[in-house]
C-alpha cells in the first residue's frame, strides 16, 4: 500500500515536471518554445517526405477527415516555401488559453521571410492549426510582423 502511494506521488510530481507549461516567450530555449518548434519540425520533415499520415498526425483533427484526399505530392507542394526552424530565427511564442503561435524569420538575399505557426491544444496535444507566411523586400518599410500577428489574431480566438 505504501509503495502505491509513493508511486502515485512520484508520478504526479514527474508529470508536473514533464508537462510543458504554455507561456509567452522570446527565448528559443524555453521548454514550451522548444516543444512547439519540435512539433513543427516533425510535421515539416514528414510533409517534405510526402508522409501524409505522420504530417496529418501533427495537425488538428479536421485535417484527419480530409487526409484521404491529400496525396504525397500535394503535401510536398503545400509545405514548399515554409521556413525550416533549423535554418530560421525564432522570434517569439504568444499564448492565449488553448492557442499558441510561434513566429520565425529568415533573411534570404533581398527579402525577409516571416512565418507564423498557429497551434491549438486538442485532446491534450498541441496540434498545428494554421501556417501563415509572408515575404517582404528588405527595402520595404512595412511592419510585416505586425501584419502577420494581426492576420493570425483570428486564429487565436477560443472558438477555432
Amino acid at each position: 500500500m505504501k509503495l502505491r502511494i509513493v508511486f502515485l506521488l512520484a508520478l504526479i510530481l514527474l508529470s508536473g515536471i514533464i508537462t510543458t507549461k504554455p507561456e509567452d516567450t522570446s527565448d528559443p530555449d524555453h521548454p514550451f518554445a522548444k516543444h512547439l518548434t519540435s512539433l513543427y519540425t516533425e510535421y515539416l520533415d514528414a510533409a517534405k517526405k510526402g508522409d501524409v499520415l505522420s504530417a496529418v498526425d501533427k495537425m488538428i483533427s479536421e485535417y484527419s477527415n480530409i487526409s484521404s484526399n491529400i496525396t504525397p505530392q500535394t503535401l510536398k507542394s503545400m509545405c514548399d516555401g515554409e521556413l525550416d526552424p533549423r535554418e530560421s530565427h525564432f522570434i517569439k511564442v504568444d499564448t492565449k488559453d488553448d492557442m499558441a503561435r510561434v513566429v520565425y524569420m529568415k533573411d534570404i538575399e533581398y527579402t525577409t521571410n516571416w512565418q507564423v505557426v498557429v497551434f491549438k491544444l486538442e485532446s491534450g496535444r498541441w496540434k498545428i492549426l494554421r501556417i501563415v507566411r509572408h515575404e517582404k523586400n528588405k527595402d520595404s518599410e512595412d511592419d510585416i510582423l505586425a501584419l502577420l500577428l494581426k492576420d493570425t489574431n483570428f486564429f487565436m480566438q477560443d472558438d477555432n
